[in-house]
């Protein structure tokens, strides 16, 4: 199997960005929305009318007088353009957990705005699944694919900085927060757009047109890490009504472990899923098998997270360090300069320096098989078969790995590239420039997990796919009796 038989499609683009940390992100979808012509789409998990999108000084800016209020925005966006439409959709369930804020969404956007701006809600998923792509389609011209949803806490730049008076709502104040997403152009960008059509079409039950316009909304200051490239495309869907099952990022998750042959360096809020854990226990029970190191945050952040998502995280580790005989697993939290630890929201996978994947999706269960997610890839074998210059892809690539862990170790690019040559491998480059305070890599203290967690044991908050509760109460059973 190669990756482009795990994708769903894979298609050209002349441009990609890797943006990394939210006030990039912001800044620029933001300049990018000030050149839309003709619509703007949103598909995602949440979605907040006073997210901010750009701070006072901030720069890379083209039209200082548009609102930094991402609801006002919008309204100054089709005001000064009659012929764009702006189109919301987000997770039905995501209104119930801000019920307060959400209301006034609905009413400000959906009820009482501009008749340019379309709200709705996405209920077309199994009980309890969520609808969790993070796309923003620009002119059918440019995408944005990644980990972040259009909320304000998302925001904060590379730096961490302990206490930084812009992470703030009103009176409330987030902690340090890491995402990262893609920016794409060309056919790549049009088959987003194509899925994100398909998205409103299965939630709202409306066909959208393609876009028959001229246009560029490519950002001046946006430098590309690719030209040329192609890009993959993996989805998970449900089976759900007419839904077909899609558990494409799946495979691209197992077919990146087994083809590793040095490393595999992983970002993402959770560490869960049944089958990675199974697939990268096999390579660690080799003698000359990769590295394999995660970056994960230090814990949920709620208590249903750390009755789900951190228990199961303490099975997969446990499973994990059982079968590393050579001591070629780690899992690392990153900490600012106070000691805090920063949120890892972003889910990154980057093998050998070959393969590149970014996205909506989770390393847990439901990731991969029960909600709706979509990621994309960017192989340079991929690239090296479509006769692109793989060379270059790869050596992108690993500017952007090295970029990102510099960040986590607070050492410079360089220094960590030097560092890596000498070693030789990820897991002691790791060691060696990890700092016992400040800006750091902190060994993630994983407790063994319990004997017994049903939570975790019937899959309540994780499942596979859809399946009845009684069923799930059966395969438990049959577990704790030895028949399954």
């Amino acid at each position: 199997m190669t990756i482009e038989d795990c994708c769903w499609t894979t298609r050209p683009a002349n441009r990609a960005a890797v943006i990394v940390d939210g006030a990039e992100y912001f800044a620029v979808l933001r300049e990018a929305m000030l050149q839309a012509n003709s619509h703007v789409y949103f598909i995602g998990w949440d979605f907040e009318r006073k997210a901010t999108l750009l701070h006072p000084h901030e720069s890379g800016d083209s039209d200082p007088q548009a609102p930094a209020q991402l609801g006002r925005f919008l309204k100054y966006l089709v005001q000064r353009k009659p012929e764009l439409t702006v189109r919301v959709l987000r997770w039905s369930s995501s209104v119930l957990l801000n019920l307060g804020r959400e209301l006034q969404t609905i009413i400000r956007l959906g009820w009482a705005g501009s008749p340019q701006i379309v709200y709705r809600l996405d209920g077309h998923h199994p009980t309890i699944a969520c609808h969790h792509q993070k796309l923003v389609i620009i002119d059918d011209c440019i995408a944005f694919c990644g980990s972040i949803d259009l909320v304000g806490d998302r925001w904060d730049t590379t730096e961490h900085k302990p206490d930084d008076p812009r992470r703030r709502r009103g009176r409330e104040r987030f902690g340090p927060r890491h995402e990262a997403a893609m920016v794409l152009d060309g056919k790549a960008a049009e088959a987003l757009a194509e899925l994100a059509r398909l998205r409103w079409h299965e939630a709202v039950g409306e066909d959208l047109p393609r876009a028959q316009v001229e246009s560029d909304p490519w950002p001046r200051f946006l430098k590309a890490d690719f030209n040329n490239v192609e890009i993959g495309i993996a989805r998970t869907l449900p089976d759900y009504q007419d839904q077909t099952e899609a558990r494409e990022i799946e495979a691209v998750n197992l077919e990146a472990i087994r083809f590793a042959q040095d490393f595999l360096y992983i970002e993402n809020q959770y560490f869960a899923s049944r089958r990675v854990t199974e697939a990268l226990a096999k390579r660690l029970q080799e003698p000359d098998g990769p590295d394999v190191v995660v970056i994960n945050p230090e814990k949920g952040e709620d208590m249903l997270e750390e009755a789900s998502m951190d228990a199961a995280r303490r099975f997969a580790v446990h499973y994990l360090r059982k079968h590393d005989r050579h001591g070629h697993f780690a899992i690392y939290t990153p900490c600012n300069q106070a000691n805090e630890a920063i949120y890892v929201h972003s889910k990154v996978m980057i093998v050998d320096d070959r393969l590149l994947r970014i996205g909506s999706s989770n390393l847990n269960n439901r990731s991969m098989g029960f909600d709706t997610e979509c990621d994309v890839v960017i192989d340079a074998q991929v690239n090296a078969r479509a006769g692109r210059d793989s060379r270059a892809i790869t050596a992108r690539i690993r500017d952007l790995r090295t970029r990102l862990m510099a960040e986590h170790l607070g050492v410079t690019p360089e220094e960590l590239d030097d560092t890596f040559r000498d070693k030789g491998r990820l897991l002691a480059t790791i060691e060696s420039l990890r700092a016992s305070s400040g800006r750091r890599l902190a060994h993630l203290d994983v407790p063994e997990p319990e004997d017994e967690n049903l939570l975790v044991e019937l899959q309540l908050g994780d499942p596979e796919r859809p399946q009845k509760p009684k069923r799930l109460a059966k395969h438990h059973l049959l577990r704790q009796l030895g028949l399954d």
